[in-house]
């Protein structure tokens, strides 16, 4: 009965203390209800400022893109010609790999902006594709040089042999009783086409022996030093 008396007394006081905080929030003064309206007018000028910010934005992207510039040509300038482990497993391979192409889609984004860029902005985006070209060409050939003992380790189960040979390690070379069979060679080639475009091999031999002939596939790729998306090179339409 206490606690039904408590909680009834409780529900009462609800509005009873709104009320009172109500009258106590109303101004009472002529000075109260200019500052009032001057708090209103300032919020709605903030309100009204940082939608135009958000606006200006979305009408000038260019300014973000730059600021992303910078830093990335910051780290190339300190970080030019990175070499990469010898130890790299193939998560880490993939991750390096889409940086690469992450770099390169921020130029290429810049690029769709280039009337809205001043000189010195123009000077910064032709300075940082220019690395970027020069990066590239020394990047490449190691993560198609380490993509073979990763895929090593990946394969041996089912006794296959992989070799990236040829100048530049453009040549990818898979050797295993597996590709005996014509399915067994399409299939394999159908699952790693993504990769191999993207890694820029220029041809995938796939063969039962190392001294037996092969089948050979001529990709298309893209050059080390071309900037282009990731989705461009998956196709291998160089």
């Amino acid at each position: 009965m206490g606690l039904l008396k408590t909680v009834s007394i409780c529900f009462v006081g609800i509005p009873l203390l709104a009320s009172v905080y109500g009258e106590m929030s109303k101004p009472k003064t002529p000075e109260e209800i200019a500052k009032q309206a001057a708090i209103k007018k300032m919020e709605a000028q903030l309100a009204a400022d940082k939608k135009k910010r958000e606006q200006f934005k979305l009408n000038n992207p260019q300014i973000a893109l730059m600021q992303d510039l910078r830093k990335e040509l910051d780290f190339l300038r300190k970080n030019s010609r990175t070499k990469i482990s010898k130890n790299i497993d193939l998560t880490n391979l993939k991750i390096v790999l889409a940086a690469t192409y992450s770099q390169a889609e921020l130029a290429l984004q810049l690029d769709n902006h280039l009337e809205k860029l001043n000189t010195e902005e123009r000077k910064l985006l032709s300075e940082y594709k220019q690395r970027l070209v020069t990066d590239q060409k020394y990047l490449f050939p190691q993560l198609r040089d380490k993509l073979g003992p990763v895929l090593r380790k990946k394969l041996w189960r089912q006794n296959i042999s992989v070799k990236t040979i040829k100048s530049g390690y453009r040549y990818i070379q898979f050797s295993g009783s597996l590709f005996a069979s014509n399915a067994a060679v399409e299939d394999t080639h159908i699952a790693m086409y993504d990769m191999l475009c993207k890694m820029r091999f220029k041809k995938a031999n796939y063969q039962w022996s190392e001294h037996a002939d092969s089948w050979v596939y001529t990709l298309n790729s893209y050059n080390d030093g071309a900037l282009v998306t990731m989705y461009q090179a998956a196709s291998c339409r160089a």
